[in-house]
């Protein structure tokens, strides 16, 4: 009998199937196959030129440097660290999939500035020059850097894909309900459909690893972790989230707590700031499936499988505790 283990034994076989969430995962994510050309990006050019304010185009210029930033950095712990740790097959074909993913996300940001005649490498460069944006990748490092096989996994899963992307994501949401950049919050819908399957996995997968080691971080440490990831965070949206009409650094900072909440009680442990939900309209924003005005976009599905019908908007708890 082939031994099938998270962190020890078999590395090659696929059969038997010990983890069949994964595998779902996989699949799920196949179905949702997607490309950045695909979506009309027709009138975003000339509203980022137009009707943009320049505090907005501030704010979408250091949220999207920051996210094809991001997907760089998620994108290399995949490959050099995930990959590597985990054993069974089944999860490791999840991984290999996010990372395909995590490449259609980087050529969607490239896509969106392309269409915007925006310097790519001026933007992609902010991480570089900014202070407020390179003390976050300073952080990423440390603690990719950290010599333990949960705490990284879990900054990695559910801080920042569980917490800073989406947070992100609503920063562009809240120009996208005004009308405004209606292409370029389309191309974040897909992406945070994806990004919603990606932290289900990951939770699942550190619950699962805390199972086979038979211990868990005490939740002071965990804590600790997710404070001091916040603590960069906060400096983060304060210099590149202005107060715009409907948006600001203060909402998206209570917006960012409230998430934290959500996936530290995901892995188990209690509320640490009992956030309250400051942006009850983001599940509805982030929706695929609503209605869309026909000569702004076109209705597209996205999903090869008939039996699909994930449509990336609040169903995280059903995704964290697939069976």
């Amino acid at each position: 009998m082939i031994e099938k283990f998270i962190l020890r034994g078999d590395k090659y076989s696929l059969n038997p199937v010990r983890f069949p969430w994964a595998v779902l995962m996989t699949e799920h994510g196949r179905k949702n196959n997607w490309g950045p050309q695909e979506i009309q990006m027709g009138r975003d050019k000339a509203c980022y030129e137009q009707e943009l304010t320049p505090a907005e185009q501030f704010m979408f210029k250091h949220v999207f440097g920051t996210l094809t930033t991001s997907d760089q950095a998620v994108a290399e712990n995949l490959l050099d660290n995930v990959g590597r740790l985990l054993h069974a097959a089944e999860l490791r074909g999840f991984v290999t999939r996010q990372a395909e993913e995590e490449g259609i996300h980087s050529l969607s940001y490239q896509h969106v500035l392309e269409v915007l005649a925006l310097d790519k490498e001026e933007i992609e460069g902010l991480y570089l020059r900014v202070p407020e944006i390179n003390q976050w990748f300073d952080w990423v490092q440390a603690v990719t850097s950290i010599n333990d096989i949960t705490f990284p996994l879990m900054f990695f899963y559910a801080f920042y894909e569980g917490v800073f992307f989406p947070t992100a994501f609503a920063a562009i949401y809240s120009l996208q309900r005004r009308r405004l950049m209606t292409g370029t919050g389309e191309q974040i819908q897909y992406i945070h459909r994806d990004e919603t399957v990606h932290i289900g996995f990951g939770i699942r997968l550190i619950n699962e690893i805390f199972i086979e080691l038979g211990v868990k971080p005490e939740q002071e440490a965990v804590y600790r972790l997710f404070e001091n990831s916040m603590k960069r965070l906060d400096i983060w949206a304060e210099h590149c989230i202005p107060d715009v009409l409907g948006y600001s650094a203060k909402l998206h900072k209570e917006h960012a707590r409230y998430l934290a909440d959500k996936r530290l009680r995901a892995l188990g442990y209690q509320s640490h700031w009992q956030a309250e939900n400051v942006l009850p309209w983001l599940d509805e924003q982030a929706s695929i499936k609503k209605e869309k005005n026909f000569f702004e976009s076109r209705v597209t599905e996205y999903q090869s499988g008939s039996g699909l019908s994930f449509d990336g908007g609040g169903s995280m708890d059903d995704i964290v505790n697939w069976r």
